[in-house]
């Protein structure tokens, strides 16, 4: 039993630190690509990123992205998904990491 306990925490940390990850690349998309200054400005940063003219024009397409990627993984990519993945790979050419660089790679990392 204890080790499965250990498994269980050890998951929990896991997705913690993937969730970290995660909304950090968000908030460098925001800042460094969508030109957000202050931290209550990141959200407006991230759709101008992603190409559209506001928070509220992207809380539609974002909601319809997450409910997608809960109902089935190998669903076709929303337009608001190859936006987020076109932003990940200019953010990741603008700081010089190539490697990371492949469609395939950067669709697999979930918003």
């Amino acid at each position: 039993m204890r080790n499965i306990g250990r498994r269980v925490e050890a998951l929990e940390r896991a997705a913690e630190k993937e969730s970290i990850v995660r909304r950090g690349r968000l908030k460098a998309i925001a800042y460094f690509l969508g030109g957000a200054k202050r931290p209550n400005e990141w959200f407006d940063g991230l759709a101008r990123a992603l190409g559209y003219p506001s928070w509220v024009a992207m809380s539609q397409p974002m909601a319809e992205e997450v409910a997608k990627g809960l109902a089935r993984k190998d669903a076709e990519p929303t337009v608001f998904c190859r936006r987020y993945v076109e932003a990940q790979r200019q953010l990741l050419q603008q700081f010089g990491d190539r490697g990371a660089l492949t469609t395939a790679a950067l669709q697999k990392s979930d918003i």
